[in-house]
């Protein structure tokens, strides 16, 4: 037995799969009376000259901070200004492009209440009972210099216009209001920022401004969870640029004609009062039925909602290979904010715009796809290994990360439409009712999930996720490893490493040739693959690592390809006893 420690204090590691209600989203479509139709842009330009400029315009966004963010602590106040909101609006800004327009937005003002009138060849509404003192757009108040005039019409033909307009916010195409408010909404499950929509253009019924308010208790500065911070603000801004069940009514096709038609007397298309939402058209969404659903106990029929948007119906197609398919599935699971508003979770896994966070989450060409339509993604393979107390782990398709099967026991048996098996090696026939994955709203579904490895110094605490870089990969290891937890011993006995240069622990460098094939370096050392399954003994001392066991040979043309750098991280303290 070769036994090796490294000495420094270990904070904690942990490996684990993230479960499935950690943080959901649960966006909110805003009520209609929170909302302002019809603002006015380029008001001298007409509608179909604007509706024929090209999408080349950048999407501009402009900044407005609400004065809750100035009173954060300043390490979340400087994460927040400095980091999170500036990441996301320039993913964005750099991702979208919109209709080009000259002048600045002027937001309207909020009415006092919903009676407005109109006059022939004026563009504004005009408020029956006056304005609202203050215009809010979610949690913020809107600065006086970004709205028009007060307009009112008290009376039948009369119409007046009260005070004056600011200036408005030029060189913009979207006004973004950021808050950290800690509202009821805050309270709701571990909610860390909610996001919509508060006033439209009235050309194309383009968002023209949003906002995202931030809850101040769930705001964390924590290394390991920044990656999922910035992933849910720019997935709360994709719900106020256009992304909600809200606007699904509101979308247009590549000529900015209505997908769903307008009633002649408000210009909106049909209010639905039940889902106090505007009703969409067949041609926004489609219910499908699909038959001979397997589920334990015999097929069922499965009703489902699919987006059908024609750029959106393209790249799914595309993107799953099947000519045939109607569309981009929709959540079917929780309230409206959850339901409809997301991609199902069961197709869709960590895109971004699912509903609840799971794992390194990405943004497909399929929800830039519906951004389009407003205006190719590997599916994980299901599994069928049960998680026990024996850590049992393997690589990724794609061998850039350690994964593990989520298919766990539950507390009670799930629902007949979410019971799928009918034997699971090593569980009674009465128990199998209980089984299945740890993401609900993947329907329970079971699937290879990327391993989170967190390790804690006392100065940094850095999440390590899926890690992939250049000419490093992912090789199953024969290897039984202790690893010291505070006192605690977690005993991992069949474990697939990545062999990481930088950490000396998870990684080891490859290179490929036409010559000689697959090429593991280990410490400067070269370990050649002849075949797949071949047993490479390990012995390599670097710096203050030991590395001891055995590599097995990976398909070599599964590993002889590039693989895209995400993060590189420096400096691993912890104690390892490799038996």
């Amino acid at each position: 037995m070769v036994k090796f420690m490294v000495s420094s204090l270990l904070c904690v590691i942990l490996a684990r799969a993230e479960q499935s209600e950690a943080h959901s989203c649960g966006h909110v479509a805003p009520r209609p009376d929170e909302v302002i139709y019809g603002v006015p842009l380029d008001v001298h330009v007409p509608h179909h000259v604007i509706r024929k400029r090209s999408l080349n315009q950048h999407l501009r966004i402009h900044l407005d901070y609400d004065s809750s963010v100035a009173v954060l602590p300043d390490d979340k106040q400087n994460l927040v200004k400095t980091d999170l909101i500036l990441d996301a609006v320039a993913y964005w800004e750099t991702t979208l492009q919109v209709r080009n327009t000259t002048g600045p937005i002027k937001l309207l003002r909020q009415c006092s209440t919903d009676r407005v009138r109109y006059q022939d060849g004026d563009p504004y509404p005009y408020c029956v009972d006056g304005c609202k003192i203050e215009t809010k757009c979610g949690e913020s108040v809107v600065p006086e210099n970004h709205l028009e005039a007060c307009r009112i019409a008290p009376v039948r033909d009369t119409f007046q216009v009260q005070g004056y307009g600011g200036a408005g916010v030029r060189d913009s195409d979207f006004i973004l209001y950021i808050s950290a408010h800690q509202t009821d909404r805050c309270s709701i499950g571990t909610t860390v920022a909610y996001a919509a929509y508060c006033q439209l253009e009235r050309t194309l019924d383009r968002p023209v401004a949003g906002y995202v308010n931030l809850c101040p208790n769930s705001i964390s500065t924590k290394g390991h969870d920044l990656h999922q911070m910035h992933s849910t603000i720019k997935h709360e801004i994709l719900h106020a640029l256009g992304f909600s069940a809200g606007l699904y009514a509101f979308y247009r096709d590549q000529h900015g004609e209505p997908l769903t038609p307008r009633l002649s007397s408000t210009g909106k298309p049909v209010f639905n009062q039940t889902a106090q939402l505007y009703q969409w058209s067949d041609h926004v969404i489609r219910t499908i039925t699909r038959e001979n659903w397997g589920t334990r106990n015999g097929p069922i029929t499965k009703t489902i909602s699919m987006l059908v948007t024609p750029k959106v119906v393209e790249h799914v197609r595309e993107h799953f290979a099947c000519p045939a398919l109607e569309g981009a599935e929709l959540e079917d699971q929780g309230v409206i904010g959850t339901a409809i508003t997301h991609w199902e979770k069961r197709v869709f896994e960590n895109e971004v715009m699912t509903g609840t966070y799971t794992q390194n989450p990405l943004i497909s060409d399929i929800t830039l796809a519906l951004m389009e339509d407003t205006g190719k993604q590997h599916i994980h393979p299901y599994c069928d290994r049960p998680k026990t107390g024996m850590l049992i782990t393997e690589c990724t398709e794609s061998r850039e990360a350690v994964a593990l099967c989520n298919l766990v026991k539950h507390n009670t048996a799930l629902p007949p439409q979410f019971q799928y098996f009918s034997e699971l090696p090593g569980v009674p026939e009465e128990e199998l009712s209980r089984y299945g994955g740890t993401v609900i709203l993947a329907d329970f579904c079971p699937y290879i999930q990327v391993m989170i490895l967190i390790t804690c110094w006392s100065h940094l605490v850095q999440i390590l996720s899926a890690l992939t870089m250049p000419h490093l990969g992912c090789y199953d290891a024969v290897m039984r490893i202790k690893i010291s937890i505070t006192g605690a011993v977690a005993v991992i006995r069949q474990v697939n490493i990545l062999l990481l240069y930088v950490l000396k622990y998870i990684w080891h460098k490859y290179k490929c040739s036409a010559d000689t094939g697959l090429i593991i370096i280990a410490d400067g050392k070269e370990y050649r693959c002849y075949h797949e399954g071949q047993e490479l003994q390990i012995s390599a001392l670097s710096d203050m690592w030991l590395h001891l066991g055995k590599i097995l040979c990976p398909p070599c043309i599964k590993i002889c390809q590039t693989l895209s750098l995400v993060t590189l991280l420096h400096g691993f303290h912890g104690s390892i006893t490799f038996l």
